[in-house]
C-alpha cells in the first residue's frame, strides 16, 4: 500500500508540474524572440496577458488531475473531497512554475533548466514529507508541493482542514512572491 501511496503522490506532483510546462516555452520563445513589446500596441494590458497563461495552466493541471488519478488507480481509498483539495492545490502549483519560469529565467536553456529542476521539487516533495515528521516535515512544509500530499494523508475532514489551509496559505504567499517579481520582469520586457 505504501508504495501505491508514494506513486499517486509522485504522480501528484509530476501532473501539477507539466502542465505548467506547456506554457513556459511559448514564454520563453516570446522572450527570445522579443515578441512581449507587442503587448504595448494590444487592446489588453500586459496584466492581463500573464493572467491568462496562469490561469490557463492551472485550469489544465486541474482537469489532468481530475481525469488522471482516478484512472490510474493511484487515489484508490481517498475520499473525493480530499481528492478534491489535493488536486486544486496540486493545479496552483502549476501556475507558481510559471511564475518562477517568468520570473527568473532570461533565455531558453535557463527555463528549461529550471523547468528541469522545478519538475524534481515538485515530485521529491512530496515523497520525502512522507518519510520525515516533526521539524523536518514543517520545513518541507514551507514548500507548496507538501501540502497536496498532506492533504492525501488526511483520515477525516477535520484533519483536511489544516491542509487545506496551511496549503492555500504557502501557495498564497509564493504566488504573491514570485507574481511581483515576474511583474518586475514582463515589465521590463514590455518596456
Amino acid at each position: 500500500m505504501a508504495g501505491v501511496e508514494l506513486q499517486g503522490l509522485a504522480c501528484l506532483g509530476l501532473l501539477s508540474t507539466r502542465r505548467g510546462q506547456p506554457v513556459c516555452p511559448h514564454e520563453l520563445h516570446a522572450i527570445d524572440d522579443r515578441h512581449l513589446p507587442a503587448l504595448r500596441v494590444t487592446p489588453q494590458p500586459a496584466h492581463r496577458y500573464a493572467v491568462y497563461r496562469l490561469t490557463s495552466a492551472a485550469v489544465l493541471s486541474l482537469a489532468a488531475l481530475a481525469v488522471c488519478l482516478p484512472l490510474s488507480g493511484l487515489a484508490g481509498g481517498v475520499s473525493v473531497g480530499t481528492l478534491a483539495v489535493a488536486a486544486a492545490l496540486a493545479s496552483a502549483q502549476s501556475a507558481l512554475v510559471v511564475l518562477a519560469v517568468a520570473g527568473f529565467a532570461r533565455n531558453k536553456v535557463e527555463g528549461l533548466a529550471m523547468l528541469k529542476l522545478l519538475g524534481g521539487v515538485m515530485i521529491a516533495v512530496p515523497v520525502a514529507a512522507w518519510w520525515t515528521g516533526g521539524v523536518p516535515w514543517w520545513a518541507l512544509g514551507m514548500l507548496p508541493p507538501a501540502w497536496p500530499a498532506r492533504a492525501v494523508w488526511a483520515d477525516s475532514p477535520a484533519e483536511l482542514a489544516a491542509p487545506t489551509l496551511a496549503g492555500t496559505a504557502v501557495v498564497a504567499v509564493a504566488a504573491i512572491l514570485l507574481a511581483r517579481q515576474a511583474a518586475r520582469r514582463l515589465a521590463e520586457l514590455v518596456s
